[in-house]
């Protein structure tokens, strides 16, 4: 008989062992878990800032941890005053980081789905004292209702999620705007920068230019509408760069001396025929 695996949310450092991990959750959970080791470490390394050593540790969390590397997030209530008061610092200092975000998603869906935290205790067998103390397991849960709530929260509320909160932000270009890729880029770098201060903590985007015409499923009729060829006038897109630019948002651009302007070029421009007056 083959050695027993047991299931981990943690990746598997060798990489055959995490494609049997992740070919089974898939197969028989229908999702691969979130990875739980970012809010780990992150709880590891503000428990190792904040305490001199691991007896330090031990003593105020009334715990018997062998080294930094075997400390847990809490699977229960805490045991001490001073271990409430590191988590909840913890968890305050960590809100804007996407393990953060979902912790603060995981918490909410419980409590929506539990009528108050005494009913949650009956379900789960653990005397949690709020929903805003429950870590998101960083193990399968024993308990088979606290391991419902995770599948669910898992499998149906991060996706949908994810998926409701990504928005794009089309910033106008016509012929009157720069039409060099290094002023281009730069205006949707600074356009980035600005979205990514504003924006809330759970949600992604894209930045992305767009032109004053006629659009499939998105059609502009007033008085400033103009018709044309729309996106694919090559006066309105920028020449193709390897690397840099998308397929159908670039042109290829000529070369030299295709791509002089101020010159008549032999082969691109129309010679006209100048009449001759009669002597």
């Amino acid at each position: 008989m083959g050695e027993a695996t047991i299931f981990t949310l943690v990746p598997e450092a060798d990489a055959n062992r995490e494609a049997l991990r992740r070919s089974f959750a898939e197969r028989v959970l229908g999702f691969v878990p979130a990875d739980p080791t970012d809010d780990l470490q992150a709880w590891r390394s503000f428990l190792a800032s904040r305490y001199h050593d691991l007896e330090d540790l031990n003593r105020a969390h009334r715990t018997a941890w062998t080294d930094i590397d075997s400390v847990d997030l809490p699977v229960g209530p805490a045991a001490t005053p001073t271990a409430v008061a590191d988590w909840r610092d913890y968890q305050q200092a960590t809100d804007p980081q996407p393990f953060g975000v979902q912790r603060r998603l995981w918490q909410d869906f419980l409590a929506r789905r539990h009528a108050g935290i005494a009913s949650l205790i009956d379900a789960w067998e653990v005397n949690w004292p709020c929903f805003d103390a429950i870590p998101i397991p960083q193990s399968l849960p024993a308990n088979v209702n606290a391991l419902l709530d995770w599948v669910d929260f898992e499998a149906i509320i991060l996706p949908t999620l994810t998926s409701a909160h990504w928005f794009s932000v089309l910033l106008p270009v016509n012929f009157a705007a720069p039409a060099d890729e290094a002023t281009r880029r730069g205006q949707l770098e600074l356009a980035r920068r600005l979205i990514e201060l504003e924006k809330p903590a759970h949600t992604v985007f894209d930045v992305k230019f767009y032109w004053d015409l006629f659009r499939l499923d998105q059609a502009r009729l007033d008085y400033d509408t103009v018709l044309g060829r729309g996106g694919r006038d090559p006066a309105l897109l920028s020449p193709a760069v390897l690397n840099h630019s998308y397929f159908g948002e670039s042109v290829l651009a000529p070369s030299h001396p295709m791509n002089v302007a101020e010159r008549q070029v032999l082969g691109r421009d129309r010679l006209a025929r100048k009449s001759r007056k009669p002597s």
